[in-house]
């Protein structure tokens, strides 16, 4: 059973950005931790009995690990490319899953389904499974640079600089698949920034400017889609979401 945690800390040397907890048992949690500046990540272990924290094994990179997420066998994360780690198998070996590219550099990993992850590059994205192999044979194409992205089954929401675009994900069917059906979404705004999500497919989006914050929660799958559109963020524009007041 996997649970996440947000925490921060800060020292001379190090910043704790976030853990992933792994319970592997009543006795003893494994532990992910990415600490930025230091370029590592390592996995330890905590015995609940203690509360001992012990280092089992650092994971170097030539980059800062930029993004990370866990799954039910080990945890994915995306530094100068994105890799795996399976745990549970001793050395904490990273598998590459797809090959560096100095112009794309990884910006997100959003779990899609049982072993398939989109891999979210600058200027498109790939559907693969913990071996890096291609579970879909179409790439995605982003239409601006992607800024942030959020993953509510089957919908992506994707933050861009002036806009907020969503998207639905393709039924799996096979490596023919589709990635992203025609049918979308775009809303105008800027500065936006995703505060979280939850299980019922709320989305809550913070859109600031110089007076002011709002947080609209948006929520696809609770609402009737059309044709591809756009829209301003306007006070006449709530039918697709609703303001959250602060």
């Amino acid at each position: 059973m996997l649970s996440n945690l947000l925490y921060e800390q800060t020292s001379l040397e190090a910043t704790i950005i976030y853990m992933h907890l792994r319970t592997t048992n009543k006795m003893q949690t494994d532990i992910c931790v990415r600490l930025a500046p230091r370029r590592f990540m390592c996995s330890s272990t905590m015995r609940r009995e203690t509360c001992s924290l012990g280092t089992r094994q650092v994971i170097e990179t030539s980059e800062p690990a930029m993004c990370l997420t866990s799954t039910s066998r080990g945890f994915y994360f995306g530094a100068d490319s994105f890799y795996f780690v399976h745990l549970g198998r001793g050395d904490l070996e990273p598998l590459r899953l797809a090959g560096s590219n100095i112009a794309d550099y990884p910006i997100a990993l959003l779990n899609i389904r049982e072993d398939e992850v989109l891999l979210a590059y600058q200027n498109y994205g790939l559907f693969v499974n913990s071996r890096g192999e291609r579970t879909r044979k179409q790439t995605v194409e982003w239409e601006q640079m992607p800024m942030e992205f959020v993953y509510t089954a089957p919908y992506l929401y994707v933050v861009h600089y002036d806009s907020i675009e969503i998207m639905q994900v393709a039924e799996y069917n096979g490596p023919d698949s589709n990635t992203i059906l025609d049918e979308r979404e775009v809303y105008e705004c800027r500065n936006a920034h995703v505060v979280c999500c939850r299980p019922n497919g709320d989305v809550f989006i913070s859109i600031s400017n110089t007076d002011s914050v709002e947080v609209h929660r948006f929520n696809a799958t609770n609402s009737k889609r059309s044709a591809v559109k756009r829209k301003g963020l306007s006070a006449a524009t709530f039918d697709k979401r609703s303001k959250v007041a602060l």
